[in-house]
């Protein structure tokens, strides 16, 4: 239902900095309150702020949880690489791919005639020389070697 409002109403409305008046032909009079849309702005407002500021937050989140799996991912591959590494160290090196390089003693392994009971010992390597289980007793049958790596101080 609408309100009728007097000449005198009329005038205030047209003077109020607040409110916006328009007579449509029909006599019919509308009246815009400001301040109430301007409330109801208000409030749209910081509901999409809200919205924004969750979204950024997700994004953040996201973003975080993306750069913590980047890293446990590094960590792992620095970890299979360090694994790897040690396995390197830790591996029977055939005579044929690489001989010792340094004058020392050295695990070895040799097949003999019976397959189930081959030979591993320890033997010493030299560049000139090649190797050997006793002094001035070389032998040419060592198809594999490794470095003989003794356990860190304070290791158990």
């Amino acid at each position: 239902m609408s309100k009728v409002y007097s000449i005198r109403e009329l005038e205030k409305l047209l003077d109020s900095p607040d409110k916006e008046v328009d007579i449509k032909p029909n006599g019919e009079v509308i009246v815009t309150d400001y301040p109430k849309q301007i409330a109801e702005l208000q409030i749209k407002l910081k509901q999409a702020e809200a919205e924004l500021e969750k979204e950024k937050t997700i994004k953040i989140n996201v973003m975080v949880e993306s750069d913590n799996y980047k890293n446990r991912a590094f960590k792992a591959i620095e970890r299979a690489e360090q694994a790897e590494a040690e396995l390197e160290k830790h591996r029977w090196i055939p005579v044929n791919e690489k001989l010792p390089e340094d004058d020392y003693k050295y695990l070895i392994f040799a097949p003999s005639a019976d397959p189930d009971k081959p030979f591993a010992g320890i033997a010493w390597y030299n560049p000139k020389k090649g190797w050997s289980l006793l002094p001035e007793a070389w032998i040419e049958a060592i198809t594999h070697w490794k470095p003989i790596i003794l356990p860190k101080k304070g290791s158990e």
